[in-house]
């Protein structure tokens, strides 16, 4: 699976929400010509393959498909309707069609790569604690971290042991 992230307001973005949003507006028309009835609050989405999200102050429109096959949180997000959505995050701005989450923005960039990718990488000057803490609350495996962040966060978790042991020498 791939997956297109653009942060917002980059030209890229703009462009392909807006020929998405065309496009899912004709289909939109052609299924009303027919007498379908479309749910008023998918439309808010801006098209079937893409998703405009804010977490903590930072916009981005991602594709709907992700990488990864683990479930995660985004893998909820993604798949919900817009009802089941406003019960996940905490806002909807109803004019940019942005649903909003209050996370740290720091880790965002990082959260939404690893969508991109499937590798994950611990911010530099981040604390391990609150790390662990946005995976735990993206639901992303650990397994997912590079080895040298790993191997970093182990060296970093054992730093304290390490130092009485040494200590205690």
């Amino acid at each position: 699976m791939n997956v297109f992230i653009q942060r917002h307001p980059g030209a890229d973005a703009v462009t392909k929400m807006k020929n998405a949003s065309r496009h899912s507006r004709s289909l939109q028309d052609g299924n009303r010509q027919e007498g379908a009835e479309k749910d008023d609050a998918a439309t808010t989405d801006g098209s079937d393959l893409y998703l405009r999200l804010n977490i903590g102050g930072k916009s981005y429109c991602i594709r709907k498909e992700l990488y990864t096959e683990e479930r995660t949180l985004m893998h909820d997000i993604v798949e919900a309707t817009h009802e089941q959505r406003l019960a996940i995050v905490d806002g909807c701005d109803p004019i940019t069609g942005e649903y909003y989450i209050e996370r740290n923005s720091r880790i965002a960039d990082h959260i939404i790569d690893f969508f991109a990718t499937g590798s994950l990488h611990k911010p530099q000057n981040m604390c391990i604690e609150k790390f662990k803490e946005e995976l735990a609350y993206w639901r992303i495996s650990h397994e997912h971290v590079s080895l040298a962040d790993f191997l970093a966060l182990l060296e970093e978790s054992l730093s304290p042991i390490l130092h009485i042991i040494r200590a205690s020498m």
